[in-house]
């Protein structure tokens, strides 16, 4: 057998072993699946129904990811938006943060953010740093 064959032969048992394995994966994954199928649901997890009574409110749906996009700073708990909302999302501009190289403000920027919506508001906080923004206040976004 030369060279080419005995490279040949390696490279198929490696590739049958590999497809061993991933097909032996598959039956475990199937199994596990089935068992827990089986068991049913726990008593925890148990489904629940809630009809609300009608109303012309807004049937508030916590936790559920209704967002206020950059809300206003003086907002007051009051407020239409205040009342159904639970997160508040913010988009900077890397360069926000990052205003050069070496140089990092995450404090500097979160912090005011933190103290309001979160301590002063129960409010949670998403943000997403953009790298690309056409709607940038700056020439350079990162």
């Amino acid at each position: 057998m030369d060279e080419s064959q005995r490279t040949l032969k390696e490279l198929l048992g490696k590739r049958v072993k590999g497809v061993t394995l991933m097909a032996g994966l598959l039956v475990l994954t199937l199994a596990v699946s089935a068992l827990l199928l089986q068991q049913g649901p726990n008593e925890g997890s148990a489904v629940r129904t809630f009809v609300p009574k009608p109303s012309d409110d807004v049937l508030f749906n916590p936790r559920m990811g209704l967002y206020l996009f950059y809300p206003p700073q003086d907002a007051r708990p009051d407020e239409w938006f205040m009342r159904i909302a639970d997160i508040i999302y913010f988009r900077p501009d890397w360069a926000e943060v990052n205003p050069e190289e070496g140089v990092y403000r995450f404090d500097e920027w979160y912090r005011p953010i933190y103290d309001l919506w979160v301590r002063q508001h129960g409010m949670r906080v998403a943000f997403r740093f953009m790298s690309q923004s056409m709607h940038s206040k700056t020439k350079y976004v990162t």
